[in-house]
């Protein structure tokens, strides 16, 4: 067990240094760039693999409660193109003129479903 920085990373016994590509600590992996840079540890690894199937399990859950009226879903129309780091002001504006539009058209049954 290593602590560091108020963190504990259980089952290792030294901490990579260096270029991941160079120097690796079995059962830890270390990213170097972008937003998921740091140390992790098989568990936060194998959690992050099926980060993609839960998504999706929750997805259709929500549609099924949709469908039989148990909640009111909000979501977009049209699928979104837009990434989280994107800086074009065209496409952000457009999309959220979509949303606008999307619940402007959908505010009566809401209104609806809330009484």
């Amino acid at each position: 067990m290593i602590k560091m920085d108020n963190k504990v990373y259980r089952h290792l016994d030294k901490l990579p240094s260096g270029r991941a590509s160079g120097k690796l600590t079995h059962g830890c992996i270390v990213l170097e760039g972008g937003g998921w840079k740091g140390l992790y540890t098989l568990g936060v690894l194998e959690s992050m693999e099926k980060t993609n199937s839960r998504f999706n399990e929750m997805v259709d859950m929500l549609e099924e409660k949709s469908a039989r009226g148990e909640i009111f879903l909000i979501a977009p129309s049209k699928p979104v193109t837009v990434s989280r780091f994107d800086g074009d002001m065209d496409r952000l504006g457009a999309l959220y003129r979509q949303g606008y539009r999307d619940m402007k058209s959908r505010l009566d049954l809401l209104k609806d479903y809330l009484k």
